[in-house]
């Protein structure tokens, strides 16, 4: 039964799927009826060994065991434990190699079971060899085993203890750095368990899951760009469409358009109505390719109209028609300027009444330019805005700005805005120009952006809430469910954001709901201009609301806000503050 290709399928297993290695029995069952016999495999968790004695001793005990499952052959024997052979396998990440207890079972004329042991090491890349009981190289076994044990157990202490052990030994392998990381993570010290990550897959590169588990981590902490370059690893390890929807996201956050290419491309593959790979192919483009950027649209619109995603499916329509036939593409050769001149000759030709040199819009005490203005055969008015370099934040909240003063210009009522750029737009741009009900309240909506006027933000908050959304807030946690609802309508699969001022106006009312449900909270000044103000506990943590509002857009649902701020309240009375890796502090 020591059949070295069923140790490298544990082995693969274990690497793809799992994070941790665990003692495998495989058991020999029989029928006492037709003496058939099968194979069955169990996992054990947690079990601590010392020596081979103690191994054996869990194999008799499973044999000993009753089962209730019958034989499949004769479909009337109740199966038993007490087959021919039985072999437990433990794994050393240390050895790179499974130890092999075998027990066989010989049952006497007298009734009485005689059984006999023999062990052996099987390495991954070799073959098994028998070993003594007393081999030195056994220790690595007990040693790793004691390990999965405290791990098991919770028992913090015993854990650090272990893995100091392990490290002093020379047993520091990347299995070892991994399950560190793994307890520190389930203790919520995020910091630290992604520095032994990085450990970890330095002594062993190929670990999908730790590179998956670590980029999302990077991810959350705002560094998209590393997150983006371990998704790849991972991706490159695992294959198929696994880590692709993570790499897309995290692709598109740090503005890597032709790694958001490469996986878009590779999940159509796979799935051609995807809407996530959909928004992330529009995301990729530019007006450089204004037919193939049309297709694109059509094509979300329908997958989106199909699955019912009304948002998505307006802004494909819409782009679809902006994009007419008369927007010729955008060289890169050509400067805004010639650009402007090229399509307002291309426009003039289609029928189109053109405004060359269009009055700027007024937001506030500033002027905003634009670059052309047009009215179409059929009526339709559009207002032109021209990016000819890359699309950073002050130009994505120029742009903002100018989509609000559009909607409140009178003299352009029902204008269009239509942003094109010869870099790749982000998805809440186009969103925002395709013109839906909620990027218009996300648009117009006034807030106070220091978080002092509290009031009136949170009125804001109410009002909103239930005309956009129809949802009424009434301050109880369980309210913060609808929060996260409104949040995931922006968060577009990864690929949307929201405004700072509605960033704000839910800022104040989850703040308003933690201070009333937490005696003694108060807001505090914050550090950061994006974190103005933070919520101070009475067991000394800080809650940064906002900030934790901000990882939501960026991440969807794994950032939730009701667990945020349920957490927060229920560690209130603690008096160590809340970890940061939430967006707590």
């Amino acid at each position: 039964m020591v059949a070295k290709a069923l140790f490298k399928r544990e082995e693969e297993l274990a690497r793809v799927y799992g994070t941790r290695k665990v003692d495998v029995l495989l058991q020999s069952l029989r029928c006492p009826e037709c003496g058939a016999e099968g194979l069955r495999r169990r996992r054990y968790v947690g079990m601590g060994y010392g020596d081979v004695a103690a191994v054996e001793k869990r194999m008799l005990q499973a044999i000993a065991r009753r089962f209730d499952s019958s034989c499949r052959k004769c479909e009337t024997g109740k199966l038993q434990g007490d087959g021919r052979a039985h072999m437990y396998a433990l794994y050393s990440d240390a050895e790179r190699s499974h130890l092999v207890v075998h027990l066989g079972l010989t049952r006497e004329d007298d009734g009485r079971v005689r059984v006999r042991r023999r062990c052996w090491i099987v390495p991954l890349d070799g073959t098994s060899q028998p070993i003594e009981e007393d081999d030195e190289r056994l220790h690595a076994w007990w040693l790793e085993s004691r390990v999965r044990q405290a791990l098991q157990l919770r028992d913090e202490a015993s854990v650090r203890k272990a893995f100091v052990q392990l490290a002093d030994q020379g047993i520091n392998t990347g299995l070892v750095l991994r399950e560190h990381a793994h307890f520190l993570l389930e203790s919520g010290l995020n910091a630290e368990a992604l520095a032994i990550m990085q450990k970890s897959l330095a002594e062993d590169p190929e670990q999908p899951e730790l590179l998956r588990r670590a980029a999302l981590l990077y991810a959350g902490y705002g560094n998209p760009g590393a997150a983006a370059d371990l998704f790849v690893r991972a991706h490159d390890l695992i294959g198929g469409d696994t880590v692709l929807p993570d790499l897309i996201r995290a692709a598109y956050q740090a503005r890597r358009y032709g790694m958001l290419q490469v996986a878009a491309d590779q999940l159509l593959e796979r799935d051609p109505e995807n809407l996530l790979a959909l928004k992330a192919l529009v995301c990729c483009q530019s007006a450089s390719r204004i037919r193939s950027l049309q297709g694109a649209w059509q094509s979300l619109a329908r997958a989106a109209e199909a699955a019912g995603d009304r948002t998505s499916a307006h802004a494909g329509r819409r782009w679809s028609e902006m994009l007419g036939s008369a927007i010729p593409d955008w060289e890169a050769s050509l400067s805004a300027r010639a650009y402007a001149r090229s399509l307002a000759e291309s426009l003039e030709n289609a029928g189109c009444d053109v405004e060359t040199s269009p009055s700027p819009l007024i937001a506030g005490d500033a002027n905003i330019p634009c670059d052309l203005e047009f009215t179409t055969p059929e009526g339709d008015r559009y207002v032109v805005f021209l990016i000819a370099g890359q699309v950073r934040t002050h130009v994505e909240r120029t742009l903002r700005a100018a989509f609000a003063a559009l909607a409140a210009d009178p003299e352009r009522t029902g204008a269009r805005p239509l942003p094109l750029s010869v870099q790749p737009l982000p998805w809440a741009i186009m969103r925002y120009a395709a013109g839906d009900s909620v990027a218009a309240l996300d648009l117009g909506l006034d807030a106070d952006t220091t978080l002092s006027a509290h009031t009136e933000n949170i009125a804001t908050m109410l009002w909103a809430a239930e005309r956009y959304f129809g949802m009424l807030l009434d301050f109880t946690p369980d309210s913060l469910r609808d929060v996260d609802a409104i949040l995931e309508r922006y968060h577009e699969s990864g690929l949307g954001s929201a405004g700072f001022p509605l960033q704000c106006a839910i800022a104040s009312y989850v703040g308003e709901v933690v201070l009333r449900e937490v005696e003694g909270a108060a807001w505090k000044d914050g550090d950061a201009e994006m974190d103005p103000r933070l919520i101070q506990l009475p067991g000394g943590g800080e809650v940064n609301v906002l900030g934790k509002i901000g990882k939501y857009l960026r991440n969807g649902s794994e950032d939730s806000v009701y667990h945020f701020a349920t957490t927060a309240i229920e560690l209130a009375d603690s008096a160590e503050p809340t970890d940061s890796g939430g967006g707590a502090k």
